[in-house]
This record gives structure tokens, C-alpha cells and sequence, in this order.
């Protein structure tokens, strides 16, 4: 049997893309801040979250204001979204139902 020196190789694990979802603490520093969500087929919401406490889970938001067509009887669209997202995930990032501002092409 002959002796192999063993070899070692690296490799970078770091991804280009976040993996973990922004908690909702880290949007204090956006508090009061509009987010905006796409309506299906009827303009977009405008929200904010005006108040975060009990960490992760402690944001609560307020609709600002509907553009373009939609109205408070879209309301429906906008919790589901918040809920969809979670105690995590609706601060605007790749992936979330919110964006930090609207896409022209939104009704």
C-alpha cells in the first residue's frame, strides 16, 4: 500500500443572494416608510408599517392609500399578502409580495 499526502480544497459557500427572510425588526428603521403592492387587475395598494414590537412578528401595517383603480374593497388582497408573507418576510426584498415602489406596467 503507498502513502497518499491528502489534499484539501476549498470552496466559497457564500451565495450572490440573501437566503434568510429580512425580520420585521429590521423595519423600524423604515417605520412610516410606503411599500407598495400590485392588485390583480386593479391598480396598487400603498402601505407602511407604522409600529413593530414583539420582534419578528411584532409589525403592523397601515393601508396609506389605493392608485390606480383600486379601492378599500381590495383591502382583502393586501392582508392576505401580509399574512402570505409572515412574521418575516414583507419588508421589499427579491421574493416579497411588496416592492419599494410601484412598476409602471401596475394597473
Amino acid at each position: 500500500m503507498r502513502y497518499e499526502k491528502p489534499k484539501m480544497n476549498f470552496v466559497a459557500t457564500q451565495a450572490k443572494e440573501a437566503v434568510a427572510d429580512i425580520c420585521w425588526a429590521y423595519a423600524t428603521g423604515h417605520k412610516g416608510k410606503s411599500m407598495y403592492y400590485d392588485i390583480p387587475g386593479k391598480g396598487y395598494a400603498e402601505v407602511a408599517i407604522y409600529e413593530t414590537t414583539g420582534g419578528c412578528d411584532g409589525a403592523i401595517f397601515t393601508i396609506v392609500a389605493y392608485h390606480n383603480g383600486a379601492t378599500s374593497a381590495d383591502e382583502h388582497y393586501v392582508l392576505d399578502a401580509i399574512n402570505m408573507a409572515g412574521g418575516n418576510s414583507a419588508e421589499p426584498f427579491k421574493g416579497s409580495p411588496f416592492e419599494k415602489k410601484p412598476d409602471p406596467s401596475w394597473s
